[in-house]
């Protein structure tokens, strides 16, 4: 391959993975926001607590729709933001060893 290729290809897949780690501290973040507002740790009228649960309900809760469909919840526990976290860690795994693939494919 190219080196120019090689080099233009871990790069977009750096990028990838960037913005999936984004994403996924974006999804801690709401996560633990609504934690705290459900046991009563910090007040949802507090304007940053308002703040990331909006962003989070704009930007991840689309996401969760489809996936709660296909995971239950069990006693009550929503376990759709684990398994998106799961989903993106393992996707962003693989773009890592394919990026590891790639770049090892140009010193041959």
């Amino acid at each position: 391959m190219n080196n120019f290729l090689i080099w233009f290809l871990t790069t977009i897949i750096g990028l990838v993975q960037m913005l999936i780690g984004a994403y996924m501290l974006a999804i801690f973040i709401y996560f633990l926001t609504r934690l705290l507002v459900s046991f009563g740790g910090v007040s949802a009228h507090n304007p940053v607590v308002q703040f990331i649960l909006q962003i989070g309900s704009s930007l991840i809760e689309p996401v969760l729709k489809p996936i709660r469909r296909v995971v239950p919840m069990i006693n009550g526990i929503d376990l759709s933001i684990m398994a998106l976290w799961i989903i993106l860690y393992v996707i962003s795994s693989f773009l890592g060893f394919l990026a590891g693939q790639i770049a090892l494919s140009g010193l041959r």
